[in-house]
């Protein structure tokens, strides 16, 4: 009775002092079986802030459009030329709309503006070649034609490397999922050590990929920060998400790294292992004591107060097990 909840109480109390949390005691022992680990990577293993390197004009534009354009937008690419762009003013668009995944477009002053990836553009009819190199890009267009084109770089989160160094140590099968073209994917899987990533993901393709893995027979795990990473987080055994997350990523994860530290990862993986084993250890020790000392009581050799004490000292053993989890190293 007490092996399994005295193990996952300790387990949780030891969580916290980290800044990490998880969602309920069981997910510590379900991160303990996982053997596959998925990365979304804006925002998981980037910071999440990209900014804005090269700006290329192609026509005269009004920047101040432009700034308030992407302001109403919450994509971190928006963000970014925001950002870049600094300009505050306000202007009447009308039927602004978000295409997921995409871009966004707007009308103002009976123009038709967009802004978003080079397949976007092409699908709406506008002439625009995707670029070759590793940069996140911008397109903007009013009517139909492409006037400027922005290249932003988001940098890879301290001790990234590490993080994923470890799950490969630790025998992970680990995988990149991003929305983000080839080029810009590639490039961060390689700066990472990432044999197995994938590029220009959906929400929908993402959650696909959780099922062909289940179908694999792998128990996996979905670190992802966005409200596109939704549906994966939910389909996953465990999800995890970074406290800057947006919050429909937060609601449909299991840990929530609490400090936004990519290596906490680390240590919610190794407090999920040592519980574990605590468990398991603290189910062999109750079996043994009770296949040593219920065939005395049996058979007479041990008195009622002999009995009384026994049981007592067993529930010391398995409290005594537990508490070895708080002296781990993380």
């Amino acid at each position: 009775a007490l092996a399994t909840p005295i193990a996952s109480i300790v387990g949780i109390a030891e969580t916290y002092k980290y800044k990490l949390l998880f969602k309920e005691a069981r997910f510590l022992e379900s991160f303990a079986k996982v053997n596959a680990i998925i990365f979304d990577k804006t925002g998981t293993l980037t910071f999440g802030t990209p900014k804005v390197v090269n700006l290329e004009i192609f026509d005269k534009f009004d920047r101040g459009l432009l700034a308030y354009f992407v302001r109403l937008n919450n994509h971190p690419i928006s963000k970014g030329v925001f950002e870049y762009l600094n300009d505050d003013s306000i202007f009447a668009l009308d039927d602004f709309r978000l295409i997921e995944q995409k871009g966004i477009q707007a009308k103002y002053d009976g123009n038709i503006l967009l802004g978003g990836s080079a397949a976007f553009m092409q699908e709406c009819g506008i002439k625009c070649e995707d670029s070759k190199d590793s940069y996140m890009s911008f397109y903007y267009a009013i009517n139909d034609k492409l006037v400027a084109r922005f290249s932003l770089e988001d940098k890879l989160k301290d001790n990234a490397r590490e993080v994923i160094d470890y799950f490969k140590t630790n025998g992970f099968r680990v995988m990149l999922l991003s929305g983000d073209r080839k080029s810009v994917v590639c490039k961060v899987a390689e700066n990472l050590g990432i044999s197995e990533y994938y590029f220009e993901q959906s929400p929908k393709d993402k959650s696909d990929f959780i099922d062909l893995l289940h179908k694999d027979g792998y128990k996996n795990a979905f670190v992802g920060d966005g409200i596109n990473d939704a549906i994966a987080l939910n389909k996953s055994d465990i999800a995890i998400s970074m406290w800057n997350g947006s919050d429909i990523a937060i609601q449909s994860s299991d840990i929530v790294l609490l400090d936004d530290k990519l290596d906490s990862l680390i240590r919610a993986h190794k407090l999920s292992l040592k519980t574990y084993s605590t468990i398991k250890q603290n189910i062999t020790i109750s079996i043994i004591y009770n296949l040593l000392t219920i065939p005395l009581a049996c058979f007479g050799f041990i008195i009622p107060l002999f009995a009384a004490l026994s049981m007592s000292f067993s529930s010391i053993l398995v409290t005594l097990n537990s508490l070895k989890i708080t002296k781990i190293k993380l």
